[in-house]
């Protein structure tokens, strides 16, 4: 019989560890993956509750704006400045409690100059250094 060519045998142990380093690998990439996830994760809760707070705002302005129009008589008591109602209505100061209520550190300003009502709503979210406003400008005489 004649030899035959065949490939030298490897040596057991020249490929030690390779599955090891690709598991380590492997293990690697999914706990970044899972990282990742969990950051995106608290990036879109933060951004639901801004928008909640966006909508709430939106909400509360477009009430008081509906308030105004009903009673136009008493116009002049839906002002707010510097987070007061500028006279003693109920109009007034139950819509202004109810934005304290509903919003973080939320407040109002009314500014009604002639027949142009503008209604700015602001609060700050918690953790957060820079209030956000959301502004309504409106015309609340026929």
């Amino acid at each position: 019989m004649m030899p035959t060519n065949r490939p030298p045998l490897r040596r057991k142990g020249s490929e030690s560890g390779a599955a090891l380093l690709e598991t380590l690998i492997s293990i690697l990439m999914l706990a970044l993956g899972v990282l990742a996830l969990i950051g995106l994760q608290a990036n879109m809760n933060a951004n639901t509750t801004e928008a909640k707070y966006r909508a709430e705002a939106a909400y509360l302005a477009n009430q008081l704006m509906g308030q105004m129009w009903v009673d136009q008589a008493n116009l002049a008591k839906y002002a707010i400045s510097a987070g007061n109602c500028s006279q003693t209505y109920s109009g007034c100061t139950n819509w202004l409690g109810l934005v304290g209520r509903e919003l973080p550190g939320g407040s109002a300003v009314v500014v009604i100059d002639g027949v142009s009502v503008s209604i700015t709503v602001t609060w700050q979210k918690p953790g957060s250094t820079a209030p956000r406003n959301y502004l309504l400008i409106g015309n609340v005489l026929s």
